[in-house]
């Protein structure tokens, strides 16, 4: 068909030529006629394609490397320019407040009470300071129906310190004398006083003490340097009732860096000589003889990163009738875990401490010179707990601690004696405290919380609770279960400055040999409570210049008569007003 097709449309263009070849020679008959013939049908065809099959490449033209040379012409060209000199700059240091030489504080309240103080000091000096100072407070108060309780506390002192390249010198020299009375009669015998009767001279105890003190010490720069410190102590403290005793101590230390580890050896000897010739009483008189205590501690402190080891030995050597050597531990170690802010440690310890008759009228100003002297001996103390901050004004302290103490001196009132003193004889000793040494395992909880801004806010708030276990004693006398204490301190715009403290003491347990004041403990003694007591006090001053100043103080608002100790009841609510002034500035 499709051949057919084909040849017709052939034939058609045939047919049109061949009629237009006849119209032409019609016209002009200059043409033949030709005959065509066919032989085959046409068969059209179309030729077989190729692909090249090659696949394009990109030649790889590495280009020519080339290498710089260049040399260096030294060429000298001077110039006649000259920059002007720029002033150093400097930084402006805050200005040192000027410096008053003298300072003055009196003050006055009821009860008769006086207060005096009064310093001289050198001003800034790159070569050393001095001073001297004066102090004064008494009372002349009257308990009701107690003898008079009055005291006074008076002391002068010189002090000075001369500063050399890399050493420094100092020397004190000081007086003190403090009066008490002994007005804590028992209380089967106050029903049967008439204190009028009874003369201030009768219950007065004044001690006098003077003691003197020098030391030199160095401080090189130099790290792999040897420093040192020599102090020697002298105190010499007597009484009006033909008491004395003689003190003399001496401490030497040396440290010395070993790379990054310091190395101590502290080494102090300590000798006391106590002798009471008082022999106007019906108490038995205690041979002290001197008594010579070594101490001798090598101390190795390690620090890493966050960490810090301190470890070392202290070693004893006491000498009175006999030589006893003693050795305890002294270890400490802490960790840094974040930034200052929590510090865990802990430690173990022990040692010997110095007990003379000053110490104890320090602690317990109505002691009887009637006392033998022992040395407290901490057979070990383990502690631990963690330390750190809150916030960059607020520190803390969690601590525990487990300790044995041998020779822990308790102090009972002499109360005894009564049944057979006469009626209307009276004397001190007979209102005194005895010492009665016992071996006291303590456990100890302490938690402390401090809140500082700088020269404006500072609080402090901490509480201690104590679990005695006595061995010989029914009771840890006088010693407290739980004592709290807060402090504060606010500076308005140094203009006006407040200041507050609180303590509170639990229940505390007293020894007496009256059946009829407490609850038995033995065959001849009782146990008697002594009540809890709140002691809050609070200060006020305010500033007129720097100068000048006048200042408030309250203490024992609450106005409780407690006892700090068995038969001692303290003054009630006390005021004093004041005033400050400092003069003579540099």
């Amino acid at each position: 068909m499709a051949k057919m097709k084909q040849a017709i449309s052939i034939i058609l263009t045939l047919a049109t030529c061949s009629i237009y070849a006849q119209n032409s020679r019609s016209s002009k008959d200059t043409l033949t006629t030709d005959e065509v013939l066919i032989v085959r049908e046409f068969e059209p065809t179309i030729s077989n394609a190729f692909k090249i099959a090659v696949t394009p490449q990109i030649s790889e033209v590495k280009p020519k490397e080339i290498t710089f040379k260049y040399e260096e012409k030294k060429i000298d060209f001077s110039s006649g320019f000259k920059p002007d000199s720029i002033q150093a700059a400097r930084i402006k240091a805050e200005a040192l407040s000027r410096l008053y030489r003298n300072y003055v504080k009196l003050g006055m309240g009821n009860y008769l009470t006086t207060y005096g103080e009064a310093h001289i000091n050198s001003v800034r000096s790159r070569n050393g300071f001095w001073g001297a100072n004066l102090k004064h407070r008494a009372s002349q108060g009257q308990i009701s129906n107690y003898p008079f309780s009055g005291f006074s506390r008076n002391s002068a002192e010189v002090h000075g310190t001369r500063f050399l390249k890399s050493h420094e010198i100092n020397g004190k020299v000081n007086y003190s004398r403090d009066a008490n009375h002994f007005y804590g009669f028992a209380d089967s015998l106050q029903s049967r006083l008439d204190e009028s009767k009874i003369e201030k001279a009768q219950i007065e105890q004044i001690y006098h003490l003077v003691s003197a003190q020098a030391g030199v010490s160095s401080f090189f720069k130099d790290s792999n340097a040897l420093n040192y410190r020599v102090n020697t102590r002298y105190n010499y403290l007597t009484t009006q009732s033909q008491a004395n005793e003689n003190h003399f101590v001496i401490d030497a230390r040396l440290d010395r860096y070993f790379g990054s580890e310091l190395a101590l050896l502290n080494i102090k000897a300590d000798y006391n000589q106590f002798q009471n010739n008082d022999t106007n009483s019906n108490f038995p008189v205690f041979e002290n003889a001197g008594n010579l205590l070594i101490l001798i501690n090598p101390q190795i402190e390690f620090k890493g990163e966050k960490w810090r080891l301190s470890a070392g030995l202290n070693a004893f050597i006491e000498n009175d009738s006999n030589t006893q050597f003693k050795f305890y531990p002294n270890a400490m170690f802490s960790y840094n875990v974040y930034d200052n802010y929590v510090i865990p440690y802990a430690g173990v310890r022990g040692g010997i401490e110095r007990l003379n008759f000053n110490a104890l009228r320090q602690e317990n100003p109505f002691i009887s010179n009637f006392v033998q002297l022992q040395n407290t001996n901490t057979r070990f103390d383990f502690f631990g707990g963690v330390r750190g901050a809150l916030t960059s004004n607020i520190s803390f302290n969690l601590r525990a601690s487990y300790r044995q103490l041998a020779n822990m001196p308790l102090y009972v009132h002499t109360n005894r004696s009564l049944n057979i003193m006469a009626p209307t004889q009276f004397n001190r000793e007979d209102a005194s405290f005895i010492v009665r040494y016992d071996t006291v395992q303590i456990t100890q909880i302490t938690g402390e919380l401090v809140f500082f801004e700088q020269s404006k806010i500072n609080v402090m708030l901490r509480g201690d609770y104590f679990a005695y276990n006595t061995t010989r004693e029914t009771k840890a006398w006088h010693m407290p279960a739980f004592v709290a204490t807060a402090s504060g301190r606010y500076n308005l715009r140094d203009k006006l400055v407040f200041t507050s403290d609180l303590t509170f003491n639990t229940v505390r347990q007293a020894l007496t040999f009256n059946p009829n004041e407490g609850e038995k403990v033995s065959a001849t003694e009782f146990a008697v409570n002594l009540d809890a007591f709140v002691d809050l006090n609070f200060g006020f001053e305010f500033r007129y210049n720097k100068k000048l100043s006048g200042f408030l103080q309250l203490n024992n608002i609450l106005a409780q008569q407690y006892q700090r100790w068995h038969n001692y009841p303290v003054q009630r609510f006390n005021l004093m007003i004041g005033v400050t002034y400092s003069f003579w500035r540099e």
